[in-house]
């Protein structure tokens, strides 16, 4: 559950996780059983420093630029204004995205891309009612798979919620 970092979300062992590229999880597997135990917590710990350095001192931060500039030849760093916002949004994602929704989203707007995501729907379902180049069998599979699509528009109303917003950060202080 912890590899994950999804907020609120637990995986139970009787649960079906899709993944997109299975041979990644062998490969990875192989890697970690043919890898010293030392060099694994050596990584582990890289990881966490260097995903911390955005927070730590002027000093650090210029070492680390040393390093991408060794690295990629990358020679300077993002402005720290840049940086701040990108970690607020990062860190604070659910509360700028409902910012976000709110102030630049016109009212209606997502409810008339659903009304017309539902026409076309609707239509599609009409052709395939009368296509003549499909067998009953395969029609019916595909009605199944048309009328089990759900439309994923603009921005999940929880966005518009302050008490849904509230609870996402509940216990965070």
């Amino acid at each position: 559950n912890s590899a994950l970092n999804i907020p609120n979300v637990q995986i139970q062992e009787t649960d079906i996780v899709i993944v997109s590229v299975p041979s990644y999880i062998s490969e990875l597997e192989k890697l970690i059983n043919s890898t010293s135990k030392r060099i694994q917590a050596n990584y582990v710990m890289w990881r966490a420093i260097a995903s911390s350095v955005p927070y730590l001192t002027e000093a650090l931060r210029q070492r680390e630029l040393q390093y991408t500039k060794f690295l990629n030849g990358r020679t300077e760093r993002v402005p720290r204004w840049k940086e701040c916002t990108d970690l607020v949004t990062q860190s604070l994602s659910v509360a700028v995205g409902a910012l976000y929704v709110r102030k630049y989203f016109p009212k209606g707007a997502k409810e008339k891309a659903t009304e017309i995501i539902s026409d076309i729907k609707a239509e599609f379902i009409d052709i395939l009612k009368g296509v003549d180049w499909m067998d009953n069998v395969t029609r019916s599979h595909a009605l199944e798979k048309a009328n089990a699509m759900v439309p994923h528009v603009a921005y999940p109303d929880e966005l518009l919620s302050d008490k849904e917003i509230e609870g996402v950060f509940e216990g965070v202080s």
